[in-house]
C-alpha cells in the first residue's frame, strides 16, 4: 500500500522530535484506509505522554495504552481509523519489533514511522522482515463530516425487560429489520460530495428513516408486548473513493455505521431492574482540531479506558496547543472539561481550568 502523509501533521511530528521529545512518548496516526487505491492516508495524530517512573519500551504501548487506542477507534468519525504509531526513538526498528505491534485488535494499524533528528522511516507493519517504505506528502484537510441519524423502533415481548441479555440481542438485532426499506430526509440520488458542500450544519444531518407503512407499528402497543426505541447517530468521515456515491449507494455501509453505534452503546448501558429500563450512555461532542470525537459517557457506569483516553486527551491539547493551534487547544479542553463535569470529577475539572486559563495568557 502507498502512503500518504498530511504535510501539516508531518510538521507537526517534527516539531515534536525537535522541541517537545522528551515530553511525548509516541504518536497515534489517524487517518483512512482505501483499498480501492491501494492507500494509506494520515491525516492527524493524537500525542501521548510519557508515563510516570515507567520501565516500559519506548517503543511498546502499554496494555492500558493499547485499550486506549480501542476507546479512540470508537469516538472517532466512521471511516477514520487508528492507521499507525509514530516513535522519536533512535532505537532500531526490527522485525521483532513490528510483529509486536501488530495489534490484533487494531487490524488497521499499518504504518510505523520512526521519527529521528536527521532522518524519518516509514515502516510497513507485517509479520515479514522489516519493510522500508516510502510516504507521499500532501496538503491534506479533514472534509466536511456528515451527520446520520435514526431511530430504531421495536415491538416486541415485554418478557424481554426480565433479561438484560436477551434485551440487548434484540436490540441489537433490531437495526437489520427493514433496512432493505429505509428511505432518508434528502434526495436519495444526493452525492456524498454535494451533501457536504452544503453551507449550513443541520443540511449535513441525514435522517435515515423506515417507512410508516412498512413498521406495521399501531398507536397502542399490544397487550404482553413493549415499545423499544433507541436513538443512533454517527458522525461520517467521506473518503475520496466515496465522494462520488449517492445516499442509496451506501446502505450497506451505513448499517454497519449504525451497528457500531449501537454496539458501543449497548456494552455500555446498564439495566435498571427497578424501572425495568435499559439506561443507554450518553454522546458527549468533542470538537478535536478539525473533526469531532464522541464519548460515550454514563455517569453511573463510565469506561474505565475512556476515562483513560481523556485524562490522555489533556496533555495532548496542551502539546498541541505549542505546536499547533492555541485555540483549538483551548475548544477542545472546554469540552473535556464538560465531560469530568458530568462525572463530577473536580480534581480533572479545576486542572483543565487552570490549563485553559495558562493558555489563554
Amino acid at each position: 500500500m502507498a502512503l500518504i502523509m498530511n504535510s501539516f501533521l508531518l510538521d507537526q511530528l517534527r516539531k515534536v522530535c525537535l522541541d517537545h521529545a522528551d515530553k511525548i512518548r509516541f504518536s497515534v496516526l489517524i487517518g483512512a484506509l482505501d483499498p480501492e487505491n491501494n492507500e494509506i492516508i494520515a491525516y492527524t495524530s493524537v500525542h501521548f505522554s510519557k508515563l510516570k517512573e515507567s520501565n516500559s519500551s519506548p517503543l511498546f504501548p502499554s496494555d492500558d495504552e493499547i485499550n486506549q487506542f480501542k476507546a479512540l477507534k470508537f469516538m472517532l468519525p466512521f471511516n477514520l481509523d487508528i492507521i499507525g504509531i509514530a516513535f522519536y526513538s533512535d532505537e532500531e526498528i526490527t522485525e521483532f519489533t513490528l510483529k509486536k505491534l501488530a495489534v490484533k485488535e487494531l487490524p488497521s494499524m499499518k504504518i510505523v514511522v520512526n521519527i529521528g533528528q536527521v532522518e524519518i522511516l516509514y515502516y510497513q507493519i507485517s509479520d515479514a522482515k522489516p519493510v522500508k517504505i516510502k510516504a507521499q506528502l500532501s496538503d491534506l484537510q479533514i472534509n466536511n463530516l456528515l451527520n446520520f441519524i435514526h431511530t430504531m423502533e421495536i415491538e416486541t415481548s415485554d418478557n424481554i425487560l426480565t433479561n438484560q441479555l436477551e434485551l440487548k440481542k434484540r436490540l441489537f438485532s433490531g437495526i437489520d429489520t427493514l433496512w432493505d426499506k429505509i428511505t432518508f430526509n434528502k434526495d436519495e440520488n444526493s452525492s456524498l460530495k454535494s451533501l457536504q458542500t452544503m453551507k449550513s450544519p443541520l443540511d449535513k444531518i441525514i435522517e435515515i428513516l423506515v417507512p410508516c407503512e412498512d413498521k406495521q407499528l399501531s398507536t397502542k402497543t399490544a397487550e404482553g408486548n413493549v415499545f423499544l426505541a433507541l436513538d443512533l447517530h454517527m458522525n461520517f468521515f467521506v473518503t475520496n473513493t466515496l465522494r462520488n456515491k449517492k445516499l442509496h449507494e451506501i446502505k450497506d455501509q451505513l448499517k454497519t455505521v449504525m451497528k457500531q453505534d449501537l454496539l458501543v452503546k449497548l456494552q455500555r448501558a446498564v439495566f435498571n431492574g427497578k424501572i425495568k429500563r435499559l439506561i443507554i450512555p450518553a454522546k458527549i461532542p468533542l470538537k478535536f482540531f478539525g473533526i469531532e470525537l464522541n464519548a460515550y459517557l454514563l455517569k453511573d457506569n463510565p469506561s474505565k479506558y475512556e476515562y483513560n483516553l481523556c485524562l490522555s486527551l489533556i496533555k495532548h491539547a496542551e502539546i498541541s496547543a505549542l505546536i499547533v493551534n492555541e485555540l483549538q487547544a483551548r475548544i477542545f479542553l472546554r469540552d473535556l472539561n464538560e465531560y469530568f463535569h458530568i462525572l463530577d470529577d473536580k480534581e480533572k475539572q479545576k486542572e483543565i481550568s487552570e490549563l485553559i486559563t495558562k493558555l489563554s495568557k
